[in-house]
């Protein structure tokens, strides 16, 4: 529930809540309520021509970043609506300061350029073509680069995964390599190499060299004792 906020307080709150975008909604000029507890602001939906009371929470986190009516646009593509997925979560993490992403977008200066979903949808289906959008993500040719025409490309997760800022780089015989990608090239290089995946991650995080890490020998498994044997030993214990 947290501690009562002053009006004043609640004004400023309602200011910030004003900035960050929610498509077809807009906040209305009423005072911020409480729905069950929860701060909430009543909205208006000019699409639908409704009103919702939405929680403060869920805007300032990017769970809510539109009006459900926008769900059920009627494209004439089906993939249609994976995409205005995508474009909703981009929108979010380069406009809203609150995203858990915001830091790597917007943060750094990344902008988004469509004005609109449908602008961004018929976009990719025109000039980024897929099957379904299944698998893949929609990332930035430069890493620096806005959300623009020109600037986007289709992408394996595992490629995606790799051009992240946040990677963990390791040196592996003078190449530079993620260190999610240690443990198959390891296996690959040393067929003879059996440790796992995460204890080859752990192991890397925590600065070991891979020469060291191929010197690590897999642990045995874990052997639980029966019920039996446990049942035994403590009445051995117990004469």
């Amino acid at each position: 529930m947290g501690r009562k906020l002053n009006e004043q307080e609640l004004d400023s709150l309602l200011q910030e809540l004003r900035k960050i975008p929610l498509g077809t909604l807009r906040i209305l000029n009423f005072p911020i309520f409480r729905l069950r507890g929860y701060l909430t602001v009543a909205t208006y939906c000019w699409a639908c021509e409704r009103m919702y009371g939405i929680s403060v929470d869920n805007i300032r986190k990017g769970s809510t970043s539109g009006c459900r009516c926008q769900k059920n646009l009627k494209y004439t593509d089906p993939r249609s609506f994976r995409l205005q997925e995508r474009y909703s979560a981009i929108k979010q993490r380069c406009e809203n300061p609150n995203n858990a992403n915001w830091d790597n977008y917007g943060g750094r200066g990344i902008k988004n350029f469509f004005t609109s979903p449908e602008e961004f949808v018929n976009y990719i289906l025109t000039e980024l073509p897929h099957k379904d959008y299944k698998g893949v993500d929609i990332g930035q040719k430069d890493n620096d680069g806005h959300y623009q025409k020109g600037n986007l490309a289709i992408e394996s997760r595992a490629v995606n995964q790799r051009n992240k800022r946040t990677n963990r780089w390791i040196d592996y015989k003078g190449e530079k390599v993620v260190m999610t990608d240690l443990n198959e090239r390891l296996k690959k290089d040393y067929p003879e190499f059996k440790l796992s995946w995460t204890h080859t991650c752990r192991l890397a995080f925590w600065g070991v060299p891979w020469q060291l890490i191929l010197k690590r020998k897999p642990r045995g498994p874990y052997k639980k004792k029966s019920s039996i044997s446990s049942t035994q030993d403590h009445a051995t214990a117990s004469r």
